[in-house]
Parts: structure tokens; sequence; C-alpha cells
């Protein structure tokens, strides 16, 4: 069996050749190969030169993959089909080559019905004289856009010069011919606009020879078709002489520059025509070329007559509602709309704001409107879209820089020639203050009316517990069942039960008391000892288990002598004789709440700490007491000294109570000239509740 092979060799020097083998195999008996013959060429020119062709075809793939037009080679001939479509038919018409080179007839299917005819025979006639194809002619995109192209071909010819194939490229210029259809469309309308313009129009050489006047011109001057024929230089026309025209014609032609002239009363009696007097106004613009030169020139004719005889009676109009505004007690000024600047103001606005004429025709509305730019765009915006006369409230600021709460409105009205709005202020700053006290009222009334319905609800709540108590064992001793012993405890916790009912109605009484613009304390010379003793007896009649720890001596002394629910023999003693400024009754109201508070709070069994220690300042005692509870919420520290406020337990839930011993403690001290604070234990859990009082000279 023969075969062939290519591979590389690597020459003694160094250099790789590129050779190609043929040979076959030399069978010997039993079929069994016993040697290879064949022949060794060297191929590698051969090699370089396809590396060559092929490295020139990617070149050439490449280029004409990335040119932006679509690149084909077609079969010239017969059906036409594609062989090659590149990619950029997909980016194009949104076909991928691969359909393009398939279906022979899909060229010709999506050529634009209105020029398939066209184009096919175009391209007829090349395939049959071999001249180049080059047309422009419209097709359907995929997503049924119209994408013109310009496609140009031309026929290779293959063996004997007998057409091959044709290669060419297609172009989308769908922009340019869009363009040159708005081109022409505008030219079109331009013309029209110059036929059916209501201004006169002529548009004449430097020299001054007409190119083209239409027929509004003619009819501001009352020409005929005769005269119009000879008016052939505007140099030459004796009515734009006699006008005084030329001499700003003149002028526009020296400095290159449009020009308005003056307006001019053209009477057609004096030329011997009939019609009525008219006002003209004549503009005049140059149109130069690249190099600055004038090419020609165009007069605009319009009549004014109309617009002159209505800014006559503006003017009028204008000077009568000036007269009115001035005499106005309302304050009054006319701003642009789009720049905000003040354009007239009256006395009374003036006078509000504190501002003379000149000044504020210096400012716009941002100057003195207390809002931010934003907003009065947003404000003037709505004005000038709805034409109604809406009335808002803003703040204004005078020149003292003091705000005024007034209610303004506007109107859109015509000023001088332009679209104006005119406004109109009231100050309502005092109003505003009225209404905020009558708002402020019914706020602090709805306040009370829910604080009234809250207190009723928590009062029924807490004296709900203390009265079951009571009843309950109440009950039990008028069954006549227990014992001596028995029956004085049931006596006792009905008694601690009636001091908790107290305490309440006492709450409610000294809040009610407090709340008064009376509410006066009468501090008097109170021993210290007698302070602590009575807070100590009553820390005895407080339900649960809970040793009191007092402290009391400016050298830290310290004594355990009662304990919460256990009415132990107590006397007090070893006070060192201080003696403190305040209101006896008020003073222990507050060790009351503080220390039952603590027996609240504190879980059973540990102790509570009463304290007196001299304060920060000479001449100030602190008393202070401790619980070992929980402590309180760092959001609750200032809700707890509120009326009702109540703080929360460790679950987040709030606590029993009506809320109120601690607001009336801070109330009764404040009134003593001092303030309760509280703080965390600084060995453990629990809090530190309390204040100073000023001790009494000795």
């Amino acid at each position: 069996r023969s075969f062939e092979l290519r591979y590389s060799l690597r020459r003694k020097d160094g250099e790789v050749r590129h050779v190609e083998e043929r040979g076959r195999g030399l069978h010997g008996e039993g079929g069994v190969v016993e040697a290879i013959e064949g022949v060794v060429y060297d191929v590698t020119e051969r090699v370089r030169a396809e590396e060559r062709l092929a490295e020139a075809e990617r070149r050439y793939r490449t280029l004409v993959e990335q040119i932006p037009a679509v690149t084909y080679v077609q079969e010239a001939g017969g059906d036409g089909a594609m062989t090659y479509v590149s990619p950029q038919m997909e980016g194009m018409l949104g076909y991928a080559p691969e359909e393009c080179v398939s279906d022979p007839e899909h060229w010709i299917k999506v050529l634009h019905p209105e020029d398939r005819e066209r184009v096919l025979a175009a391209n007829d006639r090349s395939n049959a004289t071999g001249e180049p194809f080059d047309e422009e002619y419209r097709m359907l995109a995929r997503d049924g856009s119209v994408v013109w192209l310009h496609d140009a071909s031309v026929v290779l010819p293959g063996a004997e010069g007998r057409p091959s194939y044709r290669q060419g490229v297609m172009y989308d210029v769908t922009e340019r011919r869009q363009t040159q259809e708005a081109l022409h469309a505008s030219e079109l309308r331009l013309r029209t606009v110059i036929e059916q313009s209501p201004l006169g129009i002529n548009i004449f050489a430097p020299d001054g020879t007409s190119l083209l006047t239409n027929g509004a011109w003619d009819e501001l001057w009352y020409l005929d078709a005769e005269e119009a024929a000879r008016q052939a230089n505007v140099f030459e026309d004796d009515q734009l002489h006699d006008a005084g025209l030329i001499r700003y014609v003149e002028r526009s032609a020296a400095e290159g520059a449009p020009i308005i002239a003056p307006l001019l009363l053209f009477d057609p009696a004096n030329t011997g025509r009939e019609g009525r007097p008219r006002w003209l106004r004549t503009l005049i613009y140059p149109v130069k070329g690249e190099d600055g030169r004038v090419l020609e020139t165009v007069l605009l004719l319009e009549d004014f007559t109309e617009r002159k005889r209505a800014e006559d009676a503006l003017e009028e109009s204008e000077e009568r509602y000036r007269a009115v505004i001035e005499q106005s007690a309302e304050a009054i000024w006319m701003f642009d709309p789009e720049t905000k600047r003040v354009l007239e103001t009256n006395a009374a606005f003036q006078q509000m704001l504190g501002y003379d004429a000149e000044e504020l025709r210096a400012m716009t509305n941002y100057d003195f409107i207390a809002h931010s730019r934003e907003d009065v765009d947003r404000a003037v915006g709505a004005k000038v879209r709805d034409a109604e006369n809406s009335r808002s409230e803003r703040k204004y600021r005078m020149k003292n820089g003091k705000l005024l709460d007034v209610e303004v409105g506007g109107t859109m009205i015509s000023y001088r020639g332009k679209n104006v709005v005119c406004s109109v202020a009231r100050d309502i700053t005092e109003r505003k203050r009225v209404e905020g006290e009558i708002r402020e009222t019914n706020r602090r009334l709805g306040e009370l009316a829910t604080l009234r319905a809250d207190f009723t609800a928590m009062v029924a709540h807490e004296l709900d517990t203390p009265l079951a108590v009571i009843r309950g064992y109440a009950d039990v001793l008028a069954t006549g069942e227990l014992g001596p012993a028995e029956s004085g405890r049931a006596l006792a916790q009905i008694q601690a039960e009636t001091e908790v009912l107290n305490a309440l109605v006492e709450d409610v009484r000294v809040a009610a008391s407090a709340e008064r613009r009376d509410f006066v304390v009468s501090p008097r010379e109170v021993p210290v000892d007698e302070l602590l003793d009575a807070a100590a007896r009553f820390v005895v009649t407080l339900p649960g288990d809970h040793p009191l720890c007092v402290e009391y001596s400016t050298e830290g002394g310290r004594w355990d002598g009662v304990r919460a629910g256990f009415a132990d023999p107590f006397m007090f003693g070893g006070a060192d004789g201080r003696e403190v400024w305040a209101d006896r009754y008020r003073i222990g109201q507050v060790l009351r709440n503080l220390l039952a508070n603590a027996v609240k709070y504190s879980p059973e069994g540990t102790p509570i700490g009463l304290r007196a220690v001299s304060g920060e300042a000479p001449g100030r005692l602190r008393i202070e007491v401790t619980d070992r509870g929980p402590g309180i919420h760092p959001d609750d520290v200032e809700r707890v000294f509120e009326k009702f406020g109540r703080g929360r337990s460790p679950e987040g839930r709030k606590v029993s109570g009506l809320g109120l011993g601690l607001y009336l403690s801070r109330r009764i001290l404040r009134a003593h000239g001092s303030d309760l604070t509280v703080g965390p234990r600084p060995d453990g859990d629990g809090s530190v509740f309390g204040f100073e009082l000023g001790e009494v000279e000795r």
C-alpha cells in the first residue's frame, strides 16, 4: 500500500526544511512488510508560498470584515446567487451571512418593491455589458425598517474572458438620503414660506439687482404688476429713496450687520396710488460668504400699523394701570417669569419689605422670597402654566432680615410687549401667629384629653390590685376561721395595701397641686436624722424582704437597722445634728417614692440603700437611694421623669404604675432649687437616685 507524508527536517546547519515523502511497503512471504521504498521531495518553497498566500487571505478577510460596509461575491449571470457575504450584513440589515448565501433569491426578496424593477434591470445590463454596477436603492431589514444602500460592484472575467463572478460593496447611505430629502423639503418649505409670508421680501445682489420679491412686497407698496416689473434695482427705487431706506441699506452693506430701520409712515396718496396709510418696519439682513463678503441682502418689510396702534393703546393702558397700582393698599409688584427680575413695585410693596423702588428694581424674587431657588422656580412655572389667580402662603424676607408670612397670588399680564407676572401680596404674619396659638391650644387640649383618658385607665388599673387583696383578706377574716397570728398577718397585709392606696391617692393629689402655678414648698430647718428616721420607718411598712442599709456620717459610717416587711422595734440615732433647708412633708414624699420604687424593682431578699453624705459643693448635703434592680434602659432615662412616664423591664415591657412618682419628686426638688438625678450603681446591677439640699449653717 502506498503512502504520502509531509513533515519537517532540521539540517545540519540548523535550517528547517519542509519535505514530502511518497512511498510504499515491500512485502515478503506471508504478506509481511520487509522494506519501504519511496522518494522524498524538498517542498520548502511551496510550503512557504502557501503560508504567504494564507496570510494574505487572512489579512484580506480581516480588512473586508472590518470596513464599515458589506463586501460580497455574487455569481455573474444565472440566478445571481451570493457565494460570500461579509459579517457586516447582520449589523446593517439583521440577516446572517449564511442566510444570504444559502438562499439564491434572498437579495431579490429583500429589495424594496418600488426599487426592484429598476435595480434588477441595471444588474442585468451590467452582466450583459460587463460595465460596473453602481446604484442606490432601498432594502428591507429584518426588523421591517427601510435601509438605503449604495451598491457598487464589478464583473471579474473568468476563463476565456467570460464573466465569472461579481464582487462589490454595499454602504449604508440612509442618513445621507434622509439629509438630502430633509434639505429638499427645507428648500420647498422656504420657498413656500417666502411666497406665503405676510412680510414683504426683496432679496437683492450687492449691486442692487433684485433677485426675488414676493407678492407681499408688492402689496405693501401698493404696486401693480407693471410697476413691480420696473422695480428691478433697489438703488433705483424712488419710493425706497423717498422713504429714506437706502441709507440704511448702504450702512448694512458697509458694516456687514443687520439693521432695523425706524418705523416709517407710508401714504400711497403721495405717490398717486390709492390705499390707506401704513406704518412699515424694515429689517435689513446681509447674507455673507465664508470670506465675510456680502453675497446678497434680504429686505423684510412688515406692516406695523395694527401693532403700532396696539402699542399706543397699551402705553395709555399702562399709564392708567400704574396710577391704580400706585394708589392701591395691596402690595403689588411685577417680575419677569424667566429671569425673576423685579420690573415694577408699588409703594405698599416697598413699605412691606423696607426697600425703595430703585433697590427692588435691582433685585430678583430669589433675593426676598425665603425659599429655595428650586421652589421659587417651581411656583413661578406653575403660575405661568395656570392662568388663574390662585393664592398661596409664602415667607418673605424684609430688608432688616425679619421674615414675614404673606398670602400671595399672581397672574400673567402683558407689560411693554412682554408677558410678565403681576403678583399681589398681603402680610398675614399676625394672622399666622394667632392661628399658631390656636393650633397649639387645640393640640394641648387634645393631649390633655388623651392624658385624662390614659390617667383614668391607669388609676383604675392601679387601684384594682390592692382593692382585690383587701377584699380577699377581709372575706377571709369575716369567716372567723383564722387564728390570732394569722389574723394579725392578714390585718398587716390589709394595712400595707391600704398604704399603697393612700400613696396612689396622695400622688394624684400632689400631681394636681404641682400643676398649679401657685404650687410652692415651705422650706424650714429640718434635722437630717428626722428625715432618715421617717424614711426608715416607712420602709418597714413596704411588702417583701429587703434589708435597709443606712449610711449617714461625714466619716462614712454605716448602720443596718430595719428590714422591709418586718415591723421590728426601731430607734435611729447617732446623727451629728446637721440640718437642711427642706419642706419636711414634700421631701418625705420624695424619699417615700424613691424607697417604694427601690423595693418594687429589687429582687426579693436583696438590700436597698439610703445614704446621706456631703454634696459636691460646700454647704450641700446629698441624699441617695440605691436598689439592686435591672437598672434603667438608656432610652428611658428622661422618660421616667415625665408625667405618666414609665420605664421598661429587661424584656422590653412597660412596668406597672401611674408614672407619677418620679415626675412629682423632680417637681418638688426643683421647687427646692435642686434636681433629681439617676445613674447606675458603680459596683453592680441597679440604680442610684439622688438629690442635694442646702445645709443650715451652724
